[in-house]
């Protein structure tokens, strides 16, 4: 099965191909909420951590880490349609929240894209998880998926 391919590779993202690019939905304004909503939602987690009890901010908690899950994935694939700088700033950036490297999600992403649901798509393959598991391992998902060539390397040396 392969995903529909959608990657906009901000890599070769500059100034001029931003201002040619297809208009976007989104106006200045709503890149600025975009970038600035998981920002806001941890100070708000935070702020309320230290005056509520540990379990009333578990929805908080949740609704930031999917909120920077979310930024990434957009980063990812440049629909915010920022510089190529600032959106490799912002996704370096944003991607520290998931205690991974913006470079590293890319490349999982587009391997994601490019071999879904196969074997070699860590990224994809949580569909094929309990959602028990996903809700008890989910914010660890992205420190134990491996890099495309470490799960080749794995998959030669067990097929010997």
């Amino acid at each position: 099965m392969v995903c529909i391919d959608v990657m906009d590779d901000a890599r070769t993202t500059d100034a001029a191909s931003v201002a040619s690019a297809p208009p976007t939905t989104l106006s200045s304004a709503g890149r600025g909420v975009e970038l600035a909503r998981p920002i806001a939602l941890f100070a708000l987690f935070v702020a309320l951590s230290a005056r509520l009890p540990w379990w009333a901010t578990v929805p908080f908690g949740l609704a930031t880490v999917f909120a920077w899950s979310i930024l990434v994935h957009d980063l990812i694939h440049n629909a915010l349609r920022l510089p190529r700088v600032w959106g490799d700033l912002a996704l370096a950036g944003a991607a520290m929240f998931l205690v991974k490297s913006g470079h590293a999600l890319r490349a999982l992403h587009r391997v994601h894209h490019r071999e879904c649901l196969e074997e070699i798509d860590t990224e994809g393959n949580v569909v094929f998880q309990s959602f028990v598991r996903l809700a008890l391992t989910g914010p660890w998902l992205s420190t134990s998926a491996s890099s495309p060539s470490a799960h080749m390397r794995s998959t030669r040396s067990s097929n010997r």
